[in-house]
């Protein structure tokens, strides 16, 4: 279809070609005139039209410039001003066609002026007619780039082996097919041509691999490729994430960073998220970069070789680089979605790949290209089944502004038997066969006029126009159709919100519009598509058998996803995430605007919206649309997180630190746990101290030890999601040297002297007051009631000195306690004496200052010879 572009896109690729072996360096650019649109090493400006007005300011690459002056005949009606703006409305007299024209100006004050060629069209076609706008926009409507720059980063790591559903096929082995399949769809629909290039970026292991750069008509390289020696691409070691990115901006594209080019440069990112290897995409970090002219953040390297960082993902100037990811699998956790999203321009996560995986890469084509041209009609799936149905019919409405029409025909779920296809057009066959066919995927490809396939001249777009195919075998199917247009256009968005939490709602906003203004009176109809579960709380409620969680690495940070991988590979555990849908129409609001909201989102993860689009245009005839996007809900923010911590003392160190252990479950306000896998986003600190030794407990808890100076105030933070903003802030290892208890339990007399041999058992109580010298040993006062079962009671107060063990304990949770001392007692009707006591404990720290403990201990009055023992529980309380 393509080899037929228009003239204006054709000559700028020819003009960048010739342009390209002669254009100077970046640096050799200083002090020449440049133009803005679309390349600064092209000569070639904007289409004029006549009767409408133009307005485009030119580059140049010193500070500044003066004396603009042009040598435009008069009767063009455009000149360029004194800011360097050609301007004016062009003359109704103006010849149609090519002219060419100096602009010369005085740079930096030079008195020797610098001039430069430009050529300009002059059209008369109101379908390439533009409306005016103003100069220093950096953006003319319609503008098409002079290069088209797509790089696939594809993650080759070993996880990619893993089934993307349980018992199906490996995630390479769907991605894979799926990209086979992808690139002609592309290249037809989105207008590319053999100048554009194409490059896929594998990584994995401790490296990234950019595969030789390809041109649009050419094959995807064969993923699924087995041969030995290579090319073969199986899949295997780490993820490192960053450095699949960093080798794509550093390798493939073509003069990152010059100012004016006009190039669009589009990343698409396919990863099933679990990135363990350096270079990591680390966002909300910042890393200097040792040379260079940009910024650098966002990706983490090891500072050499392919680790150096060429630009900041986040921050201009990046020449309009778009990344679009899609997550794979049922495994990523809510870390690996808000890592991509974030990441990204535009993020979706799939859990049925064989269906999801088209439906995402074909509805980037409108906006990873900006061209501003195509765009979807519908993405249909189903299942085609020749013994029930015979021929399976999907139509497409098309209406009289297309350009030219592509229909792709995926087979999901295996390979083409011998497939029959044909296309229709309001019920009449048409002539035109396949412009692309592989084992699983079927493309046509009609521009228009289109007189040579059986359509009346001039060949019109405008009608249904349907495929009709059948396979000997039954199998499932993805037809997509996109159109080439100016005259309709369609986009959806969240009404500006682009942050959402569990329980947010959505608000959906479509925009609908022509070359006139806004449509008003279309049906949009809307598709919310929710996860079934929520995947970390599930994951968090679920038990999986200890020896199914190796994860080969010598530390706890991915046993959690381990155990996601586990569970996404069991049938009952993947069929709770399925996703929903719920349906709603949405209501016009005035300038081709509709809108509606999905209410009741309460579970974290990647939801889609798709709206569908129809309607009857009163020039263009009956149309038709397709617009879907994603929107990841993530947890919660900080004010909803509940962390349901413990802080339990561990002892004193012999250096004088103190020891705590922390463990927290945090819960969202739906009282959904955050689940396992999230180490990275769960971080804290003490203003005194150390933070350390993080586990990952896999039902949704984490715990960590800090390590401060021994009765020194220490201000712990514990920051949940969000870097900043911390979910709980409190002061531990304060001096608290003041204690108060309550003891009370059972009693045993232990000799038989006599009147002593005559008393039963009974009980008794105790309150004591404590003073802590450090965190092991106390001084207690004690004050007890001793009371047998025949009545005889026992009153007395005694001094003890007490020693806690806090080191080498059962589960650093509990720990034992000894204490002993002196006091007075008073017998029921006799003289008060003196006693001795003994007593050991079971002590549980319940928080930093209350504590609760099993007791035993023994009491002895030589005079008149009682001994008694005692089994009880106590709770104490800190001041």
């Amino acid at each position: 279809m393509k080899n037929t572009k228009d003239l204006r896109p054709g000559l700028l690729l020819g003009a960048l070609l010739f342009t390209l072996l002669l254009s100077p360096q970046p640096a050799q650019l200083y002090g020449q005139i440049l133009n803005p649109f679309p390349c600064n090493t092209s000569d070639l400006l904007p289409p004029a039209c006549r009767n409408v007005c133009y307005n485009l300011a030119f580059q140049f690459a010193g500070s500044s410039a003066t004396n603009w002056t042009d040598n435009i005949p008069s009767s063009i009606g455009l000149s360029v001003n004194s800011s360097g703006v050609l301007t004016g409305v062009v003359s109704n007299t103006a010849p149609e066609g090519e002219f060419t024209f100096t602009v010369s100006a005085n740079i930096d004050g030079s008195p020797t002026p610098t001039s430069t060629p430009f050529r300009l069209n002059i059209i008369i076609d109101p379908t390439e007619c533009v409306s005016c706008i103003p100069a220093n926009t950096g953006k003319w409507p319609g503008e098409q780039p002079c290069l088209h720059e797509v790089a696939f980063v594809l993650d080759n790591s070993g996880s990619m082996d893993d089934p993307e559903s349980p018992g199906g096929s490996s995630k390479w082995t769907v991605l894979g097919t799926a990209l086979s399949g992808y690139l002609p769809i592309l290249t037809s629909s989105a207008n590319l041509d053999v100048d554009d290039r194409v490059g896929v970026i594998l990584f994995s292991g401790l490296d990234a691999t950019l595969l030789p750069v390809i041109s649009p008509g050419d094959p995807f390289p064969d993923l699924l490729d087995v041969t030995d020696p290579p090319p073969s691409f199986p899949p295997g070691g780490g993820t490192p994430m960053g450095g699949g990115l960093q080798r794509a901006l550093q390798n493939f594209f073509t003069g990152l960073g010059v100012d004016g080019q006009g190039k669009k440069r589009t990343i698409i990112l396919l990863t099933d998220g679990m990135q363990n290897l350096n270079p990591m995409v680390q966002l909300g970090r910042t890393i200097e970069l040792e040379a260079g002219r940009f910024p650098a953040g966002g990706i983490l390297g090891p500072g050499s070789g392919h680790g150096l960082l060429p630009i900041n993902l986040n921050t201009p100037p990046r020449n309009s680089i778009e990344i679009y990811s899609i997550g794979i699998g049922t495994d990523i956790s809510s870390a690996g979605h808000a890592l991509l999203n974030n990441l990204s321009t535009d993020y979706g996560s799939t859990l049925d790949m064989a269906f999801d995986m088209n439906n995402f890469l074909n509805s980037t084509i409108p906006d990873a290209v900006e061209t501003s041209t195509p765009r979807i009609l519908d993405i249909r799936q189903g299942i085609a089944d020749p013994s029930v149905s015979g021929f399976q019919t999907e139509a497409f409405t098309v209406n009289d502004s297309v350009k030219s029409l592509v229909i792709q025909l995926a087979n999901i779920s295996q390979q083409f038997e011998d497939p029959q296809t044909f296309l229709f057009k309001d019920g009449n066959p048409v002539s035109a066969g396949p412009a692309f066919t592989n084992g699983k995927t079927i493309l046509y490809d009609i521009d228009f006029p289109a007189t040579d396939i059986g359509l009346p001249d001039p060949g019109s777009s405008r009608g249904e126009w349907e495929i009709r195919f059948l396979d000997h075998a039954r199998f499932q199917y993805e037809v997509t159709a996109i159109v080439d247009e100016t005259g309709i256009h369609h986009q959806i968005d969240f009404s500006g919100q682009d942050e959402f939490y569990a329980g947010d709602d959505l608000k959906v906003r479509v925009k609908l519009w022509d070359r006139e203004g806004p449509i008003t009176d279309a049906s949009v109809v809307a598709v919310l598509q929710r996860p079934g579960d929520d995947l970390g709380d599930l994951a968090a409620n679920t038990t999986v058998p200890g020896d199914s969680l190796s994860t080969g690495q010598p530390d706890q940070s991915s046993i959690g996803q381990a155990k996601l991988t586990y569970l996404g590979n069991q049938q009952e555990f993947w069929n709770l995430l399925q996703r929903t849908s719920n349906q709603l129409t949405l209501q016009h609001t005035g300038d081709g605007i509709y809108t509606g909201t999905f209410s009741g989102n309460s579970v974290t993860g990647t939801y889609r919206v798709i709206a569908s689009i129809e309607g009857v245009h009163p020039n263009l005839g009956p149309y038709e649309g397709r617009e879907s996007t994603f929107a990841f809900f993530d947890f919660a923010r900080p004010e909803d997180i509940t962390l349901n911590e413990t802080i339990i003392p561990l002892g004193a160190d012999p250096d004088g630190g103190q020891s705590y252990l922390v463990t927290i479950l945090p819960t969202n306000r739906f009282g959904r746990k955050i689940g396992p896998g999230q180490l990275g986003r769960i971080t804290a600190s003490s203003s005194l101290g150390s933070v350390s030794n993080w586990k990952d407990n896999l039902d949704g808890s984490y715990e960590f030890t800090i390590r401060a100076p021994q009765n020194a105030p220490t201000d712990l933070s514990i920051f949940v999601i969000d870097k900043e903003t911390p979910v709980l802030r409190k002061k531990i290892n304060e001096s608290r040297p003041f204690g108060i208890s309550l003891h009370g339990g059972f009693l045993r007399p232990l000799n038989n002297t006599s009147p002593f041999d005559t008393l039963t058992n009974g009980f008794y109580t105790e309150i004591d007051l404590a003073y802590r010298f450090n965190p092991s040993i106390a001084l207690q006062l004690i004050g007890g009631n001793y009371n047998f079962e025949n009545d005889f009671q026992i009153w007395g107060g005694s001094l003890f000195l007490e020693y806690t063990f806090r080191k080498n304990v059962v589960a650093s949770v509990f720990y034992p306690r000894i204490a002993a001392g002196i006091g007075g007692f008073k017998p029921d009707n006799q003289d008060t004496t003196f006693g001795l006591g003994l007593r050991g404990s079971l002590v549980y720290q319940v928080s930093p200052n209350i504590e609760a403990g099993l007791d035993f201990g023994l009491y002895s009055l030589p005079e008149p010879g009682y001994l008694f023992g005692y089994t009880g529980i106590g709770l104490k309380f800190y001041l």
